[in-house]
This record gives C-alpha cells, sequence and structure tokens, in this order.
C-alpha cells in the first residue's frame, strides 16, 4: 500500500509558497478579526473588560472563561487544519502539469476537516493548535505564540529554572518532531487520531537523524537568509534618514522604494518560514515512504497551462500598486513636514532601579540607573509586618538575598539584617520607599512605584503609601503603577494628583474607560500602531515592558510610546538621541 515517491522539485515550493501567501492574506482580512470578535465577546459577556496579573487567577476560575476555549481552541484548529489540508492537496498530486481550482480546494479541505469533529479525532484539533502556534512548525494562520518578556525575566534570572527550560524545550523539540507527520496520515491515510500518532513516531524513528538536520538547516537557512535582508534594509534606511537624498521627486522615488521593501520583508517572514519547513516537512515525509499509493482525494483536477504566465501578472501588479500606494503615502507625508517635539519625548525608565547593571531595587541600582541617563527607575514595593514600605519585586526574599522570609511576616528590622546578593565587595541592604525617595532626588531620577500587595493588605499599603507621599512632598516627583486596579480607584479618589498606571498583561478590551488610571503598562508584544493611536486618543499614556532589544527600542520610539522600561536604559537612551537627530518627516514614512 505504501510506496517511496521523490516529491521534492522547484514547482511544489513554488506553489505552496502561492498558497500561503493568499491563506495569509485571508488570516489578516478574515480570520483573525474573527477571533478577536469571539475573544473581546467572551470578555464583555464575563465583564472582564481587560486583563491584568491580578485579574488571571479568577479570570481561570470562571465557567465562562473555559467556554471560551471550547469555543477559541477548536476554532483556531479548524483554521489551521485547513490550510494543512489545501497544503497536502496541492503538494501531494500526482503531477506538476495537474492544478486544483481554489473553490474545489476549500470544499474538499472542509469536508476533510469534518472528520476532526468526530469522536477519537478531536484531538485532532488540539495538536494543530499546539503545531501551528507553539512549535517550530508554524502556521501561516497567525504568528506563532512566544513567552512574555516578564515570564522570560523570571526563568532567566534562576539557573535552576533557566536549566530546567532549555531541557524542557529540548524535550518539546523532541516531542513536535515525532507528531510531525501526524496530520499526514490522519488525513492521507485516513485513520483515526491514535494511529495517526503511532505512525508518525514509527514514520520519524526511522529517518530521526536526518529530518533533524533537514528542519536545522531550514532553521539556518531562513535564519540567515531574514538576517541578510533585515540588515540591508535597515542599513539603507539608516542612511536614507542621516543623508536624505536631493530632490522631491528622487526623494518621493526612494522612500516609497524603501518602504514598500519594508512592508514586504515583514509580511514575507512569515510566509516565507511556514513555506519552507512545510516543504522540509512534506519531502521527509514522502522519502520515509508516507505517500498512499492511490488518490486519497476526489478533488476535480485541471491542467496549470497558462497559470504561469497570469500569476507573475498578477504578482507584478500587485507590486505595481502596493508601491504606488506608498509613494503617494510618501508624497503626502513629505508635503506635511511634521515637526518632532523633544518636549513630548519618549522617557526611558531602569527597570527595577537600574536594569542589569546592577542589584536590582535598591538605593545603589538608583545610582547606577541615572548614571545610565534613565528619566525614570521603576522600583517595586511591598508592605512589611510593622507598616513600613521597602522594595522587593518577588514575595520572598529568597532569589535576591538568600532567605525565604516574607516581607508582610517580618518586621524592618529582621529585614534590615538581610543582604541583597551582587558582585561588589560593599554590603547592600534593602532599603524603605522613603529612602528610595531621597535618593532618587539627589540623583535627578522620578520613580515609578509599582504597588505589589495581597488583597487582605490593599487598603493598608495604599494609606501608608499615601503616608509617604505626603510626607516626602514626592507625589509630583513619580507615578504609581499596580497591576491591582484597586489599588489605583483607592489612591485616585483619596490623592487624585497622582500619576497612575494600570499594568496589563493583554492589551484588549475597553481600555478607554480606565478612570483611576492616567496610562497604561503593558508588555512589549501586545503594543502596534494602533493600540498606541487608540490610547492617546482616549487621553491615556503608554508604557511598554521590558524592551531590551535595540530593533524593538526602535520600534517603540517609532510607535510614540510615552516611556520604555528596559534593563538596558543606556542602549535605550542612547536609540532615543540617534532618532531625534534624523529627519522626522522620514521618521514617519517608513514606520
Amino acid at each position: 500500500m505504501i510506496t517511496k515517491v521523490k516529491y521534492a522539485g522547484r514547482q511544489r515550493f513554488v506553489d505552496l509558497l502561492r498558497f500561503e501567501i493568499v491563506f495569509r492574506l485571508l488570516a489578516v482580512a478574515i480570520g483573525l478579526p474573527l477571533l478577536s470578535f469571539c475573544t473581546n465577546l467572551i470578555g464583555m459577556i464575563s465583564g472582564r473588560l481587560y486583563l491584568s496579573p491580578a485579574d488571571l487567577g479568577s479570570m481561570i476560575r470562571l465557567p465562562l472563561f473555559w467556554v471560551g476555549m471550547v469555543i477559541l481552541i477548536p476554532l483556531t484548529g479548524l483554521f489551521i487544519l485547513l490550510e494543512i489540508v489545501i497544503a497536502l492537496m496541492i503538494f501531494y498530486r500526482p503531477d506538476d502539469t495537474i492544478g486544483y481550482r481554489i473553490r474545489h480546494l476549500t470544499i474538499h479541505a472542509v469536508r476533510a476537516v469534518r472528520r476532526c469533529f468526530t469522536r477519537g479525532n478531536r484531538m485532532m484539533l488540539l495538536l494543530a493548535v499546539y503545531l501551528g502556534m507553539f512549535t517550530f512548525f508554524p502556521s501561516a494562520f497567525m504568528n506563532k505564540l512566544t513567552m512574555p518578556g516578564f515570564i522570560r525575566d523570571t526563568i532567566f534570572q534562576n539557573p535552576w529554572l533557566t536549566a530546567g527550560y532549555y531541557i524542557l524545550k529540548f524535550i518539546l523539540f523532541l516531542f513536535t518532531l515525532a507528531l510531525i507527520f501526524s496530520a499526514h496520515v490522519f488525513f492521507m491515510h485516513k485513520t483515526d487520531c491514535r494511529t495517526a500518532v503511532r505512525e508518525s513516531i514509527r514514520l520519524v524513528r526511522g529517518r530521526f537523524i536526518r529530518l533533524c538536520v533537514a528542519v536545522l538547516l531550514a532553521f539556518g537557512l531562513l535564519g540567515a537568509l531574514n538576517w541578510i535582508l533585515s540588515d540591508v534594509f535597515i542599513e539603507l534606511s539608516r542612511m536614507a534618514l542621516i543623508h536624505p537624498p536631493a530632490g522631491f521627486k528622487i526623494e518621493v522615488l526612494l522612500f516609497g522604494l524603501l518602504r514598500t521593501g519594508l512592508s514586504l520583508l515583514s509580511f514575507g517572514r512569515l510566509v516565507l518560514s511556514v513555506t519552507v519547513l512545510r516543504y522540509v516537512v512534506s519531502v521527509s515525509f514522502a522519502r520515509a515512504g508516507g505517500v498512499p499509493e492511490k488518490p486519497w482525494h476526489d478533488c476535480p483536477e485541471r491542467p496549470v497551462g497558462g497559470s504561469a504566465k497570469r500569476s507573475r501578472r498578477i504578482v507584478i501588479a500587485a507590486l505595481a500598486a502596493i508601491l504606488v500606494f506608498n509613494v503617494l503615502y510618501v508624497k503626502a507625508e513629505l508635503k506635511l513636514n511634521a515637526p518632532y517635539s523633544v518636549l513630548n519625548r519618549t522617557k526611558i525608565t531602569a527597570h527595577r532601579a537600574c536594569g542589569e547593571s546592577g542589584p536590582e531595587n535598591t538605593l545603589e541600582g538608583l545610582v547606577i540607573g541615572a548614571a545610565r541617563n534613565a528619566d525614570y527607575a521603576e522600583i517595586d514595593v511591598r508592605l512589611t509586618a510593622d507598616g513600613e514600605l521597602i522594595l522587593l519585586h518577588d514575595k520572598t526574599f529568597r532569589r535576591v538575598a538568600d532567605d525565604s522570609g516574607r516581607p508582610e511576616e517580618m518586621t524592618l528590622a529582621d529585614i534590615r539584617r538581610l543582604h541583597i546578593r551582587h558582585e561588589g565587595p560593599e554590603i547592600v541592604r534593602v532599603p524603605t520607599l522613603r529612602e528610595a525617595i531621597e535618593t532618587a532626588r539627589k540623583v535627578g531620577l522620578r520613580l515609578n512605584i509599582e504597588v505589589k500587595t495581597t488583597e487582605a493588605e490593599r487598603n493598608r499599603c495604599t494609606d501608608r503609601l499615601i503616608e509617604i507621599l505626603d510626607e516626602t512632598g514626592a507625589a509630583s516627583d513619580c507615578v504609581v503603577t499596580a497591576s491591582d486596579y484597586a489599588v489605583l480607584a483607592r489612591l485616585r479618589e483619596k490623592r487624585p494628583a497622582v500619576k497612575t498606571g494600570y499594568i496589563l498583561v493583554f492589551a484588549r478590551g475597553d481600555l478607554d474607560n480606565l478612570d483611576a488610571a492616567d496610562f497604561v503598562s503593558v508588555e512589549e508584544k501586545n503594543v502596534d500602531k494602533a493600540f498606541a493611536n487608540r490610547m492617546h486618543a482616549a487621553g491615556k499614556g503608554v508604557h511598554v515592558w521590558t524592551v531590551n532589544e535595540r530593533e524593538s527600542m526602535d520600534r517603540m520610539l517609532d510607535l510614540g510610546v510615552d516611556n520604555i522600561i528596559t534593563d538596558q536604559p543606556g542602549m535605550a537612551a542612547l536609540q532615543r538621541i540617534i532618532y531625534e537627530q534624523t529627519d522626522p518627516r522620514l521618521r514617519r514614512i517608513l514606520r
């Protein structure tokens, strides 16, 4: 029943690439907006119009949350499986001269995917979501999900967690590799899900080393190509920004071309990576002897003749249309000649007082943060047993001082005995908020005070913070942030002049009506131009954390966010200087 067939070839790769481009465009136009609508609808029905770290626990306990997951996961899996089935039909066609109409492909793909909703096969939906969203085998339907920066930072600060992370990543790589042929077997051999998984493991076992090498080579090729193209466009853009060409028409054409190139590069990264990896896996499946001898679907065939020229014309016309649009956009922007105001410049905040340059949440760290040209220092405060606010990020002192004590169970005198671990010979102790305010004033830093508290201690902690701000007169020199909205609401009620910020995990929901917050503080992967514009239109500032890569800093500056929270304040300050020295008109064009 099984025969080994060679399917490698340029034509099949090109056909896969065409399909993935079309599928990505349809996903952006239809699929992703549908998922976003469902997500927001569930949030509205559940009363969770926005989601902060403090809300995660209560959200998971809601029955409606799980009802939403039951809807969203199969819906996501459905789109990814449709992509997989159509790609299989295109790639494993009997001959390069044979093709299929989009309408017929879609109808037969829907029929094939219906099997995943039958008893015993629903696991295939979960498998599709796992492979398409969390692994190295991506889908063009949506970008691969990545770990939030705050979780990544927590892991990499602990050597044991770091080791566990890489061990788990290696195990998941092997697990993914073992399941990589499951969808191929399930749809092409019409087996049940369990049989498909077992057969995938058997096929992978027979060519494990070759499959690993092929996948790693594909990763290397994609990484090198991405690096070369990104560097070329970034360098061209910077040269053009610093040394703009003479002549208005030449300027318009050059920046139109650059803007077009950057747009295509962003779109092409995902589509090309999906196509290359899908091609590698499909060829490996064929060489492992997994393709059935008999046709596995009855989609009507049609000759391909003449489609290549038509496809080239469509591509050329599309590229020309994009170029014309960008040239017209550039022309309009250059005529606007919008100025850049240093008064509205993006501020830089040193994460946990000094980022990675010294002991976190300490007076020594504040001095270092100021030396790195930060405008603000972000510090975390917790309440002690005797009612003092001290600086500490975690719930215990274990990570920073080798002590498992919790601040709410210790007095200030107990905490004073602890020594913060750091590389220097000096003894560094846990400071109070009052001491941090005094030090920040001396070195010229403003403070971003993040309140970390429990529900039981919320009011006591907030009231103590108000007392300290009143006694030190620091209300105008700081902002107060929290992931617990009730803290901000109480602070706004008692001291409305204090600037406040709401810390969010996901930038979704009705964020325009956060009356107790002057700004939102959001993880960088959730921030785009539409979100920044929406918040600014609502009169809310946008603070972004934790931005540590040079490219991400450039993107945030380009988006016009109000504050970048980073572990690398010196680098961020330098990037801001470079940004401010370029032509403001051209920065807007190349966004």
